[in-house]
């Protein structure tokens, strides 16, 4: 299994992501933390499986929430740059490094 860090844009995309959820219901929170915790885990163990998203770029889905990881697999430890809602600008993560 690879390392996988988050930059600092990444975690914020998380972390404002987890908070509106928990305003919503702890519960759902949980939720949220525990899907984005699972596609961690699964880019960590096969971080080639997921669909490109430009050059050295991947993205891997959450199961249950909509988001995707976006990440870089040219460096180590794996590098997610964004938390992407499928329905807000996209394509805002595309100059991240």
């Amino acid at each position: 299994m690879l390392d996988v860090a988050f930059t600092r844009q990444a975690l914020d995309d998380m972390l404002a992501a987890r908070d509106w959820y928990r305003a919503v219901s702890e519960r759902l929170e949980e939720r949220f933390r525990a899907d984005v915790a699972a596609a961690v885990r699964r880019v960590a163990l096969s971080p080639l499986t997921w669909p490109a998203a430009g050059v050295h770029r991947r993205r891997c889905l959450l199961t249950h929430f909509p988001y995707a990881l976006v990440y870089r697999t040219d460096a180590e430890p794996i590098r997610v740059v964004a938390l992407v809602h499928f329905r807000r600008k996209p394509a805002a993560w595309k100059s991240r490094r």
